[in-house]
């Protein structure tokens, strides 16, 4: 056996090497009855697990021929074909969901993107997002598949990734797109080499190497956007820290908000004054002196060091520190106020994202931040746009999280989704659907 390059022959003949073509010439362990392609290791001390791995390099690069029933291998005792091939992947890649990403893929794509590339004809881009309860992790990888085999993976191309983690495949549809590209492959199957297919396909430049490579560049990257884009419009991202939700809003006392809010026509933001945990001491020795003390935060606690002297001088009624017992209007000393202000629980941000259409009904994604935990909350929500004394035009039929459906009900003018529990340092993600006409741009309501 003589080698030449990378490739090995059986026969040769004066110097001349080429296949064997008789096959009395092959060693009768070594003959093949059908078509096919048997590898053998010669000579070599297998590692222990060898069948695992040797089963694992197959599906890495041939499982798409697998899926299409293109090819079965036979490693030691065990036979891999299109029945079995999963369930081999699923075990030798479980420390690696990759793949398993990239067949979950192909079998059930979330969406399915055709192009015409220069001179290869017409490609297709699948992409999926990962299953909210999956348990493989999708790789925010695009695979390039030719004639079955994996090539090169690209990233996804845009700046910012989705909310959700995605696998894609890019694979040319037909047997003259395929060839051109096989031509600008280098020895390695591993990558596209312009300067290559002019070499190998004589009616084309290496320009035209360049220009096809560009397209398919261009093309995945402009699938990835359009489920990008999916999540922008035409629902409008909402902002906001307090009076989000049921119960939880700061008032004055005398119920005019602590923050303030500002609306265009396009998005709604409510921007409210964020509490941490301090320690106040104020000293007095002026009679009547008034604190700012914001008594209208329920959660406060305060801690008067010294008398009590309630005393009538000019506001009158006002309790103030004072070291001794105090007498007479007005009258007061000085003393110490400690205030502690606890925190408040409040949410960082919620968005709405338009996720797709399904029989005639359209789902949407709702995802919340919040700091701290929070547990039977609610939210209260309408369209953009919308009175609050107008009727919402679209007709919400559910909302649900891993854990089931959730209640909410119907205002009329909008709606409220209750019973929420919260957690904080996740993406707290939920399903609501809806029966409408047009899609909508949802705001929350304070």
């Amino acid at each position: 056996m003589r080698k030449n390059g990378r490739v090995y022959y059986g026969d040769w003949d004066n110097g001349k090497i080429k296949h064997v073509t008789d096959e009395s010439a092959i060693p009768p362990m070594f003959r093949r009855d059908e078509n096919g392609l048997s590898s053998y290791a010669l000579g070599v001390d297998p590692e222990p697990e060898w069948e695992n791995l040797v089963i694992k390099a197959l599906i890495k690069n041939y499982w798409f021929l697998f899926e299409s029933d293109m090819i079965e291998a036979e490693v030691g005792d065990e036979l891999i074909n299109k029945k079995n091939y999963f369930d081999f992947a699923t075990e030798v890649f479980s420390d690696d969901g990759k793949i398993l990403a990239f067949i979950e893929t192909f079998n059930n794509p979330n969406y399915t993107f055709e192009y015409d590339v220069h001179e290869i004809g017409g490609i297709r881009v699948l992409l999926s997002e990962q299953p909210e309860q999956s348990s493989i992790e999708y790789p925010n990888k695009i695979v390039f598949i030719r004639d079955g085999m994996m090539i090169k993976e690209y990233s996804l191309g845009v700046r910012n990734n989705l909310p959700n983690n995605v696998a894609g495949i890019v694979y040319c549809d037909n047997a003259k797109g395929n060839k051109i590209l096989s031509n600008m492959e280098p020895p390695a199957h591993d990558n596209f080499a312009p300067f290559l297919l002019p070499k190998k396909h004589p009616t084309l430049t290496e320009a035209d190497g360049e220009k096809i490579i560009k397209e398919i560049n261009k093309y995945k990257t402009k699938s990835v956007r359009l489920i990008k884009d999916k999540y922008n419009q035409p629902t409008r991202q909402v902002g906001f820290v307090d009076e989000l939700l049921s119960g939880l809003s700061m008032t004055d006392g005398e119920g005019a908000s602590v923050g303030k809010s500002s609306e265009s026509d396009q998005e709604s933001f409510f921007f409210a004054k964020k509490e941490i945990d301090i320690e106040l001491e104020f000293h007095s020795s002026s009679p009547n002196a008034v604190f700012n003390s914001n008594e209208e935060n329920n959660s406060e606690e305060e801690e008067l060091e010294g008398g009590l002297n309630t005393t009538k001088g000019l506001r009158g009624g006002e309790v103030n520190p004072s070291d001794g017992d105090g007498e007479g209007e007005g009258a007061g000393g000085k003393g110490t106020l400690k205030k502690r202000t606890r925190k408040t629980k409040s949410i960082s941000s919620a968005k709405f994202y338009y996720s797709h259409s399904k029989d005639d009904l359209s789902h949407y994604i709702l995802v919340v931040y919040v700091a701290s935990d929070l547990k039977e909350v609610s939210l209260k929500f309408t369209q953009h746009g919308d009175s609050p004394t107008k009727a919402i035009s679209t007709k919400l039929i559910e909302a649900s999280n891993d854990q089931g459906k959730l209640n909410f009900i119907d205002h009329g003018s909008f709606y409220e989704i209750t019973g929420m529990n919260l957690k904080s340092k996740l993406k707290n993600k939920y399903e609501v659907v809806f029966q409408e006409d047009f899609q909508s741009a949802f705001k929350i309501l304070k």
